[in-house]
């Protein structure tokens, strides 16, 4: 509870903050500190901004590294884009079909009004969704499986690998051992996952729904969980922002 009444405090403080001092120093639009927080974890504006650049410039480097150009992507999809603080910082993100979605209507709607030339749309926590069969050449998803207990993150592969096109490839991230270093955690995972529910209720401070906690994987229980549903590419530690391990995903 104090941590929430702490958060709520430094909300206001920020918030009337940059009401009434607005410093340009990127060309992004940012989004309102409630939402910043809601997808980076902290109210600080450039760290807000600099991971959204990292997050684009890590997925460029795993395209790289499968010699794949993101310009051949006919149709991409951003899976729980938040304020879109990723696609943002593609080159050219408005001559592409790029689909975010998200779960979150505020930010949907923040996004909806504020970038241009992206499809954004509010889903549901649980598929399907209205979306033809082998839609999309390319998906990435950064920061959700690290939030979602088993059975939903097995029924959105499930889903996620309907709505992948043949030969199409996609991008995961995941908390793994890194993780749980810089977070000392001694969270001990003996099936290879393990949710734990931090905080729920009116004192959550994200302002996500209960069901979105924290989520750890171990390398073996990937490899082992995605092939049901995937061609598993490649496991890179520290692939997404030298923090989440990234998983590199194909269509079967």
């Amino acid at each position: 509870m104090l941590k929430y009444f702490k958060y709520r405090y430094r909300l206001l403080k920020c918030h009337t903050k940059e009401m009434f001092f607005i410093s340009k120093k990127s060309d992004i639009v940012i989004p309102p500190p409630k939402l910043r927080y809601r997808v980076h974890g902290s109210l600080e504006p450039n760290s807000y901004v600099q991971a959204g650049v990292n997050c684009w410039r890590s997925i460029k480097n795993i395209l790289d590294g499968q010699n794949l150009l993101f310009e051949s992507f006919n149709e991409v999809f951003d899976f729980g884009c938040g304020c879109g603080r990723v696609l943002v910082n593609i080159p050219q993100y408005k001559d592409q079909n790029i689909h975010g979605w998200d779960i979150d209507s505020e930010s949907v709607t923040w996004c909806q009004n504020q970038i241009d030339g992206v499809r954004f749309s509010t889903i549901e926590h649980n598929p399907p969704v209205i979306v033809e069969t082998h839609s999309f050449d390319f998906i990435y998803s950064i920061s959700v499986f690290t939030h979602l207990d088993e059975k939903m993150q097995l029924e959105w592969l499930k889903e996620l690998s309907r709505i992948l096109k043949p030969n199409g490839f996609a991008i995961v991230s995941v908390h793994g051992e890194f993780h749980r270093q810089i977070k000392q955690s001694e969270i001990e995972i003996l099936e290879g996952f393990k949710f734990k529910v931090l905080e729920k209720g009116i004192f959550k401070r994200d302002g996500l729904p209960d069901f979105y906690q924290d989520a750890q994987h171990t390398r073996n229980y990937i490899m082992k969980v995605r092939s049901r549903y995937f061609d598993v590419v490649n496991y890179i530690e520290k692939g997404i922002n030298g923090h989440q391990d990234a998983v590199v995903l194909k269509s079967k």
